[in-house]
Formats: structure tokens, sequence, C-alpha cells
């Protein structure tokens, strides 16, 4: 057995239903057309010849299991599936061979992420173990084509639509929170529209064929290969894009190997590399043909220029009948801060050939990563440890090599993580310098914006959202940084109609009436200021913010039963806000419940020893 693999473990890239990898290609077929172009080795080595294994009428089982691993920037979903693979051969003649291959006993778990979605797994593999496959091979046992490709398409949209319905379902609804109805009917539309493409382009046969076969493919492409053994083999290809567009440069690096201490077995071993910048052009392609839009010169330029995709595999053969045993493929894929993993393996269940893989826990299975790699999906996750974040970010910045728009990405990620530990200054030296290599990014405006906010630094923080609203007019968060300004220089009015602006701009958004409520206030427009906050609460009923604006409005109009009762509502969701006991407790003093106001107003001060003078500024004593 080979070094490599000792302790007889491997298992395999067996199709599945619950397998679909858009982006891999049928490697070994492009092989088998290529390697008689390898450089024999001198003196010629001892050659493997591997039979064709398929007999007529026989029937061969194989257990499956695929494990997944999704990473970026503040998430990680990670599942394993297994599956039981039937391939029966049908024919076997002089022009070829025809198998049938299907799947049963299908399972999936959701390890890590939205648990929600395993009910829909569950039900797309049952529709999936429907579909059975009609493979013709030709004379040597290489695929051919898949004979009943035309008639599955709806099949397949029938299984996996529901489940890519409702990632964009739950995506819309992340997105258009700040939406009213009108602009998340057109959001749904545009998003029904790109999958509706999508499908459109899934379900072509040509598409349909590669996504279901290439593991069959690559499992059928080296049957009665003829390879030296112990030499290895490279070349550069091009890997066929389903989509009809730009190819994917590869380079293909592979070897035969007898086992030295089973001899009665023979290994495939191989790696494929995508080029990193041109596949990167060809994963662009590949996803405006699939989604059916154009991506713009601008948005394109904010893209990843490179990626990684590398696959590596085996395949073990009983080396008398050239039946392929154990198969094995993990891919390893990277895209910006996204790092994929993905591991296939697949055992045969007959012949008792006593080959078993290792026991290794799912949860331990990730994609192979670099440090810097680490680093920078550490950086960019704006849920990440700040400290931890701005080390990382740190180390990113050493690299003396960074394109300028990557090295302000970096400063602009260690300014947000700066600004939550209250590090303003330390933010806005970074915001500058990554505001002084993209001048044009709207974000990092508004960013220094807040860290100067913050920071008690409201003029500048009023030239910087001015700025931000500028470079971007639809911006609702440019126009409530130009609001909080103005009211950090309590200019309430001003404020009040920056606030409105943005509540003009994301009128489903609570925020802009939370805040033209409380600026309303200062203001002396407490007619408006309920309004506000009034259309806050039934826009987000759980505010304690609104809830405590609104307490202090009905305080200075004299409500003051109404003013307990929001300031109740204020500390059953945030009980530490000083304001809230204080105000509360002045309210009840104002209602004659003495005992209960001084508890309140004690326990304001306690929380805070300047809420009074602070208030008092605001005329309520």
């Amino acid at each position: 057995m080979r070094p490599a693999h000792r302790s007889g473990t491997l298992r395999a890239c067996f199709p599945s239903g619950t397998a679909m990898r858009p982006l891999r290609c049928a490697l070994f077929s492009v092989c088998i057309l290529l390697c008689g172009h390898a450089p024999a080795a001198e003196p010629e080595a001892e050659k493997i010849k591997l039979p064709l294994p398929w007999k007529q009428g026989e029937v061969l089982h194989y257990a499956a299991e695929r494990v997944k691993t999704e990473t970026a920037p503040g998430k990680r979903e990670k599942s394993v599936a297994t599956s039981k693979g039937t391939v029966a051969t049908l024919e076997v003649g002089k022009d070829g061979y025809l198998q049938q291959w299907s799947w049963s006993e299908s399972k999936e778990e959701v390890l890590e992420g939205d648990k929600s979605r395993q009910a829909a797994f569950a039900q797309a593999a049952a529709e999936l173990e429907k579909i059975a496959l009609l493979v013709e091979m030709d004379a040597e046992g290489h695929y051919s084509r898949l004979r009943n490709v035309d008639g599955i398409g709806q099949q397949m949209l029938g299984a996996l639509g529901p489940i890519l319905l409702k990632q964009v379902d739950d995506e819309l609804q992340k997105q258009s929170a700040a939406m009213d109805a009108a602009q998340r009917a057109k959001a749904r539309q545009a998003s029904m529209d790109m999958l509706d493409a999508f499908l459109k382009r899934f379900a072509e046969p040509r598409m349909l064929e590669n996504l279901l076969t290439k593991d069959i493919q690559n499992v059928l492409a080296f049957s009665g290969a003829e390879l030296e053994n112990d030499q290895a083999y490279e070349i550069e290809t091009q890997l066929e894009n389903p989509t009809g567009g730009a190819a994917f440069p590869a380079k293909l690096s592979f070897g035969l190997y007898e086992d030295e201490e089973q001899p009665e077995d023979v290994w495939l071993e191989w790696t494929l590399e995508i080029d990193p910048v041109k596949g990167a052009a060809a994963v662009w392609d590949t996803v405006e043909r699939m989604y059916g839009r154009k991506i713009g010169d601008a948005e394109r330029k904010a893209l990843p220029a490179q990626v990684s995709i590398v696959d590596k595999g085996f395949m073990l053969f009983e080396r008398a009948s050239g039946l392929p045993e154990l198969y094995q493929n993990v891919r390893t894929s990277k895209l910006g801060e996204h790092a994929n993993y993905e591991r296939n393996r697949m055992r045969l269940l007959e012949r008792g050939h006593g080959h078993e893989w290792l026991e290794q826990n799912p949860q331990e299975t990730e994609p192979e990563m670099t440090a810097m790699e680490r680093d920078a999906q550490l950086c960019a996750d704006e849920q990440a440890d700040d400290q931890a974040a701005i080390a990382a970010c740190s180390r990113m910045l050493e690299d003396a090599g960074l394109a300028p728009q990557e090295r302000a990405r970096w400063h602009a990620s260690r300014a947000a993580h700066r600004s939550r530990m209250r590090q303003h200054a330390e933010a806005v030296a970074d915001f500058d310098k990554a505001i002084a290599l993209q001048p044009q990014r709207h974000d990092y405006y508004i960013g220094r914006a807040r860290a100067h906010g913050a920071g008690g630094d409201h003029q500048a923080a009023l030239a910087d959202a001015g700025k931000a609203a500028a470079l971007a007019p639809e911006s609702a968060q440019a126009q409530l940084l130009l609001g909080a300004a103005h009211e950090g220089l309590k200019d309430y009015p001003r404020a009040a109609e920056d606030f409105g602006r943005a509540i003009a701009l994301a009128p489903q958004d609570a925020r802009g009436h939370d805040v033209r409520c409380w600026v309303r206030a200062m203001a002396g427009d407490l007619a408006g200021a309920k309004a506000d906050c009034d259309r806050a609460l039934e826009l987000d009923a759980g505010s304690s913010n609104s809830y405590n604006s609104r307490g202090y409005v009905n305080f200075r109009a004299g409500r003051f039963a109404e003013s307990v009762h929001d300031y109740d509502a204020a500390l059953a969701a945030q009980p530490a806000v000083a304001s809230s006991w204080y105000v509360r407790g002045l309210a009840k003093r104002a209602l004659g419940d003495a005992a209960g106001a001084e508890a309140d107003i004690a326990k304001g001060l306690a929380l805070d020893p300047k809420v009074a003078e602070r208030y008092a500024g605001y005329g309520v004593k």
C-alpha cells in the first residue's frame, strides 16, 4: 500500500443527488486524449494495464459520502451526505456498453449553519432517487453520452427548485428589512428573474449532462488504461465550460502506481489546479451566463482577480479485474475571503476487498488555508473578536505587494474593528489611508464620519457625511449620519431635515423615524416627535430606544402615565439605560408615587451619575 494511504483508507466522489458541483469538469476524459503526449521514462518503465471490469448483467453497489464545509467572514456551514449507489451493466457489445447508475438511502445532515434547510434537502434527495442515469460508453469503456438527458430536466428542477427558492427568499428577507412594500416586490421580482435565468440554463441538456455525469466520467476515464508504473505525468489543458463560455485553463498531474505491499492493488493519484487568474475570469463569465446578466465594469473591479480551485484525489483498482474499489476527491476552492472544502468518497460493497476508510469526524474537515488567507477572513469578519481581527488586519497590511484597493480595504476593515473598540483616533487614521487610496468609496467616508462622531468631532463628521451623500445620493445611511452630525452640533431642525431625507430613501427603516423623534423633541415639536416614535414602533415593535424616546416625549407633554408605560417597555428590553430609570422616576413623582420615584431616580444615578445634569440641560428636572 502506498505510504500516503497506509491504513487502508479512502472513499470517493460518487455521483449523488446531493452533490451538485457547478464548476468541476470531466478531468479524465481530457487526460485520456492528451496523456499520450507525456514523455516516456528512459529506459521504458514497466507498464500497468487495467482491464475493462464491466460484465453484462453485473450489479455493483458503492457506499458514498460527501462532506462539505463553506466558510466566509461571519459565516460557517457544514453538512454531510451519504447514499448507496447502484451500477448495473445492462448491455455489453463490440460497439460499447450501457450502464444504469442510480442512488438510494440518501441522507443529509446539516452540522453547522441553517438547519432549517435539512427538510428541503431530504425532500430533494427523495426526488433525486427517482432519477436513474442511462450512461453510454464506447468500446474502450470510456464515457460517451447520457442517453436519457432530455427526459430528466424537469425532475431535476422539481427536486432542486424548492431549495434554491428558499435560499433566494432567505437572502431577500435579510436585504429588504429597510424596504417598503413596493421596493420589496421589485427586489423579489429581480431575484426571481435571476433564479429563472439560472434554472433555465441549469436545465439545458449540455449543462445538465455535465453536472450529472462528471463523477461518472471520472470513474470511467481510466478504464482499460495502460500507463507506466510509478511515472508522474503532467499536462496543461483546458477544461470545458458547460455554459459554453470561457474554458478553465488547468494543470493536471497524475500517475498510476502498483501497491508495493499488496501488488494485487493499483493506485491512481491526481492533482488538478485551475489557473488562478484565467480561472477567475472564467468564473465570472460563467456567473454572467448562469444568471443571464452582465457584470458591470465598476462591479467587476471590486471582484477578486484570482481564484484557487484545487482537486486532489485517488482511486484504488483491483489489478486483475480493473474494478474500482475506492475513490476519493477533495476540492478546496477559495475566492476572495470565501473558502470551501468538499470531500467525496466511494467504497465498493462487494468482493470482500477488505479496504476501509479511516474514521474522520466530519466536523474536523476544513478547507486548506494559508495563514494569510485565514487572516483575510478574520479581518473581514465584522462579528469576530475585534482585538484578534485588528491583529489580523495589521498582518495583512504588512504585505508590501498589496494592490491599492486591497490595502484600502484592509485599512477600512481595521478601522471598523477599532471603532467598535472605541479607538476612534486610530480608526480615523485608518480611514484616512483607505480614502487616500480610494477616494470615490462613499462607504469609507461613512465609516470615518461614524468614527469622528463617536470621538466628538461633529464638524468633521458632518464634512464626511456630506461627501458620502454627494458620492451616493441614494444612501439613506449617509443622510442618517448627516443628521447625527447636526444633532451633535445641536442644530436640531437641520438634523430633522436630514432624517426626513433618510426616511424618504428607506421608509421601512425604523431608525429614521426613531432618530427624528428625538431631534423633534429636542426642537420642541412634541406632536411631530410622538408621530415619529409611534411609526418607529410600528416598524420595530421591540425597539427599546424608541420606547425610551417616546417616554421622554410623553413626559414633556405631561402624559406621565403613558411615559411610565413606555419606560417600562424600554427597561424590560434594556435594563441598564440610566435615562429610562431617571425619567421614569420623575414621571412617577409627578403621579404622586414618591417611593417608586425615589427608587427609580436612585437607580438611574447609580448607573450614570451625570444623568440628572444631562436631562436638566434638556429642561427636565
